[in-house]
């Protein structure tokens, strides 16, 4: 069977040197790191050649897990237990670990098959968080919990530390909606389509935030929800809710 070509099927030395200082962390075994970034669809055409990241993706996990609790309980002593949970929630989901896995370069890693690779699979968000969690598992089991834990711990502390500022928000609509119905003075906001480009299979849709008839923010995405959101973001780092994107 033909061979996935793209920069993440030999791992090339340079990147892997690049990801581990990001990292702070160098593998001993390379075979766990070349798992920690296969995916499933590169193993199918080629089973010959390895394993995937789904098992270690499964120990990651478990490891974001026990980091983001300990964290929170080392640094939060006052908070109780059903704080803490929310708050561990509210790290560990996708969007925070896709935001890592793209800081890391992850995508650009994947071993992909050709099917995969052919429908962005180097850009897709499920990809990516597996990615993030496989590369811990594969940590943990290449030393040990606890250097994988602080690994994850030191990657996710900016998360963490604006969860509990309450400035780690991913649905950006309805918090800028909340802010605006917290206060009976401050006028309705409406979100308005500008513009719709590009070709039908891969358009790109223009929303503007007005409120009392003026522009505050705009956003672009690929579906109007993302634009949506995304203008929703804009506004609310300029009302100084949440850090910079």
């Amino acid at each position: 069977m033909t061979r996935t070509s793209g920069a993440g099927e030999d791992l090339p030395a340079a990147r892997i040197a690049g990801l581990e200082a990001e990292l702070d962390y160098h593998f001993r075994s390379r075979s766990l790191l070349e798992a920690a970034l296969t995916h499933r669809s590169w193993i199918y055409e080629q089973p010959e050649r390895g394993t995937d990241n789904q098992r270690l993706e499964f120990l990651g996990d478990a490891v974001l897990g026990y980091a983001v609790a300990n964290a929170l309980y080392e640094h939060e002593p006052a908070l109780p237990e059903g704080r803490l949970s929310q708050l561990r929630a509210t790290v560990v989901c996708e969007a925070t670990l896709v935001r890592l896995a793209e800081t890391l370069g992850l995508g650009a890693l994947l071993r992909l098959g050709h099917g995969e690779e052919r429908t962005g699979g180097r850009r897709k968000a499920s990809n990516l968080a597996d990615a993030f969690e496989a590369l811990l598992g594969a940590i943990a089991r290449d030393s040990d919990l606890e250097t994988a834990a602080r690994v994850a711990a030191r990657l996710l502390e900016p998360s963490i530390a604006a969860a509990v500022a309450g400035r780690l928000v991913y649905d950006h609509k309805s918090r800028l909606l909340e802010w605006q119905q917290a206060d009976p003075g401050r006028a309705a906001l409406s979100f308005d389509l500008i513009s719709e480009t590009g070709p039908a299979h891969q358009p790109r849709f223009t929303v503007a935030i007005r409120q009392n008839g003026c522009e505050q923010a705009r956003g672009e995405g690929s579906t109007i929800r993302q634009a949506q959101q995304a203008a929703a973001a804009r506004m609310l780092v300029d009302l100084g809710l949440i850090d910079p994107l």
